[in-house]
């Protein structure tokens, strides 16, 4: 059940496949050109923004917050998600007294402005206001539960695959 939506037409998408490759021809979409992957790519990366990627908002989008009753994604990533935002939570509050501090603090703010800035990391969805600066203590938190937990997921599939690429047998 879990895979079923990834299985989708993977069995007739295959079979169409491999007629293709024995008869040598090619259909335009499976094999984009340069110009064609390269406009694909702006095309996805002008509508994106870092909000598309927060956990809890895309459960919510792809309507999967309460549906299957056993999606271990879901589960298990809501307690990491809860347990990440508890310590992020904890430790911006140390930090960070008030809403006031997280203003003043120039520094916090211009690396927001930096990642913001079309010249810079060109990240949208970074922030939620108009002003674009991160204004109290909750925005920050948000911002970094999000980063970290993104973060999190692609270093330990990272770690993992590595592991088993750099371990040689030496018999």
């Amino acid at each position: 059940m879990l895979l079923e939506p990834h299985l989708n037409f993977s069995v007739a998408h295959t079979a169409f496949s491999n007629a293709e490759m024995r008869l040598n021809t090619q259909t335009p979409f499976m094999t984009p050109t340069k110009d064609q992957m390269k406009k694909l790519v702006e095309v996805a990366y002008d509508k994106w923004t870092l909000s598309d990627l927060d956990f809890v908002h895309s459960l919510a989008d792809r309507g999967v917050e309460q549906n299957p009753k056993v999606y271990p994604y879901r589960d298990d990533g809501k307690l990491i998600w809860n347990t990440l935002a508890k310590f992020v939570t904890d430790y911006v509050c140390t930090f960070y007294r008030n809403n006031n501090d997280v203003k003043k603090d120039w520094e916090l703010q211009n690396w927001i402005s930096e990642l913001q800035a079309r010249d810079g990391g060109n990240v949208r969805g970074l922030i939620w206001n108009d002003k674009k600066t991160l204004n109290n203590r909750t925005d920050l938190i948000r911002l970094l539960t999000r980063v970290i937990f993104l973060a999190g997921k692609y270093i330990f599939l990272l770690s993992a695959l590595m592991k088993f690429r750099l371990i040689f047998p030496f018999r």
